[in-house]
């Protein structure tokens, strides 16, 4: 950690863990305090859900890939950079799980789209 990240960690007590910034909670939590990891999926867990949600269509499996999604966000926490803001990079993780947990990402072959061809700048009708 940089001393800048050092400050950050130690200026706000640990009775006050709600009141963090993702980015303060983020560097505890890479820092060893991994209970504090709880308050962003509180704050976020609706959000993963619906990004599942969306792609799926169905509550079981987004409810399954939520909680894979933050799975590996705990597991990659250390990758998590400046780059991205973590409800940003969660999301992403959500929508991915979602993608590649699709009975459509499973089968055989690429999908064509109906209605569609390359060359075209809209939907045709049938």
């Amino acid at each position: 950690m940089t001393s800048d990240e050092n400050r950050l960690v130690a200026t706000v007590p640990r009775d006050d863990a709600r009141e963090l910034s993702d980015e303060a909670i983020v560097l505890r939590v890479k820092a060893g305090e991994t209970g504090l990891f709880r308050h962003l999926l509180r704050r976020y867990n609706q959000r993963v859900y619906r990004a599942a949600r969306a792609v799926l269509r169905d509550d079981a499996e987004a409810e399954d890939v939520a909680q894979e999604a933050w799975v590996r966000a705990y597991q990659h926490l250390r990758e998590l950079e400046g780059r991205a803001l973590f409800p940003t990079w969660i999301t992403r993780i959500a929508f991915h799980e979602a993608l590649a947990t699709k009975p459509s990402a499973r089968s055989d072959g690429p999908k064509k789209l109906v209605g569609f061809s390359p060359g075209m700048t809209g939907w045709s009708r049938p």
